[in-house]
């Protein structure tokens, strides 16, 4: 038994959890949790705008555009950490 006079054992397992209290986000988390969502969203528009670009066969075109975006994902993300981290 457990110091409070409960017993463990399945009914602990199935007892309703308990509801969580509301999880308050400053206004800076909230800038990087957007900053983020959209880099990546504006990464993915230009990854399919890429692919329709070039169709399923990219080529060595394509392949090259596949190439830049992913640098420039990486640099606009650096950017975006420095940016925030300040």
């Amino acid at each position: 038994m457990r110091p409070e006079g409960r017993e463990i054992g399945i009914e602990a397992l199935l007892e309703r959890p308990r509801k969580l209290g509301r999880m308050d986000i400053d206004a800076e988390m909230r800038r990087k949790i957007v900053v983020s969502i959209v880099s990546v969203g504006v990464f993915f528009a230009v990854f399919i705008g890429i692919g329709a670009t070039f169709g399923p066969d990219l080529g060595d075109t394509g392949g090259l555009a596949l190439v830049g975006s992913i640098a420039l994902f990486i640099l606009v993300m650096a950017g975006a950490g420095v940016y925030l981290g300040e």
